[in-house]
């Protein structure tokens, strides 16, 4: 089973992915437009799962986009 795809990313990383935009403020605050990322705290902390973000996708109904680029 070798599987190249990422199982967790962080916000950072997740936001591409989905086309939207993310920030992280000198205070540690988030804002921009991805979900669930409007909450103080350090940013190493969040992370998404691929299930995570085909669900963020689909209710953003946003096309989720892979890494895999085959």
């Amino acid at each position: 089973m070798d599987d190249d795809r990422k199982l967790l990313y962080k916000a950072e990383e997740a936001a591409p992915l989905l086309g939207v935009t993310v920030w992280f403020l000198k205070n540690g605050a988030r804002t921009g437009t991805l979900p669930h990322c409007r909450l103080p705290g350090e940013k190493r902390l969040i992370r998404f799962s691929r299930q995570n973000l085909e669900q963020i996708a689909a209710d953003a109904a946003v096309p989720a986009q892979t890494q895999d680029a085959a």
